[in-house]
């Protein structure tokens, strides 16, 4: 938040599993699968914020990517 009291925040769920888990490495494999299947953004004033969900944002940014690349303005 800045001091005109907009907002971005950026949140993803934290599955069951990773929070379970004993061992760091299994931990952190549940973690980042669990932060590829959703995400939840949060922005504009404190007031009044837009919230925005995006489902699989790993794969919605690899296509963008992807699509980018096969613009016309881009050749």
């Amino acid at each position: 938040m800045n001091f005109q009291g907009e907002t971005r925040l950026q949140f993803s769920p934290r599955s069951w599993a990773a929070a379970s888990w004993g061992y760091p490495s299994w931990r952190n494999l549940f973690t980042g699968a669990s932060q590829q299947l959703m995400v939840i953004h949060v922005t504009g004033p404190v007031g009044n914020p837009e919230i925005r969900k995006e489902a699989f944002p790993g794969v919605n940014q690899a296509l963008e990517q992807l699509q980018e690349r096969s613009s016309p303005e881009r050749r």
